[in-house]
């Protein structure tokens, strides 16, 4: 069995509009959900972390570069209080918090590359 695709050189010039489109938007696409998600777990480890004076709560935040998304808490202490020590068990509220949106991240990814597609193809 053989295939055989030809392109005209508009339709190649047209092809290649669209995958460069796609390139870019994938990206930002991609990039705008990442923020939105570590927005998110960031709520999420406030509504967790424990109160006593609020300084902990205080210091979680959320940071987006590039293609990454980091989430944490920048008080001394914050390790302590997420994994324990030997004398009183570790709280788990960033743990806790990305546990409960990580099966959000698939559902994400699919919808940012159909949205970056839907945008490519209106690409002329």
């Amino acid at each position: 069995m053989t295939f055989e695709i030809s392109l005209t050189r508009v339709e190649a010039e047209s092809l290649r509009r669209k995958l460069e489109a796609l390139d870019s938007n994938v990206k930002e696409y991609v990039q705008k959900g990442l923020a939105g998600i570590g927005f998110e777990i960031s709520r999420t480890a406030k509504n967790l972390a424990p109160v006593k004076t609020g300084y902990l709560r205080s210091t979680i935040h959320s940071e987006t570069r590039g293609w990454t998304v980091s989430v944490g808490a920048r008080a001394p202490y914050a390790f302590f209080v997420e994994f324990g020590t030997r004398h009183f068990a570790g709280r788990r509220f960033l743990t806790r918090a990305l546990e409960t949106h990580l099966p959000h991240v698939h559902a994400f990814l699919d919808d940012a590359v159909a949205r970056a597609v839907e945008s490519a193809k209106a690409v002329v």
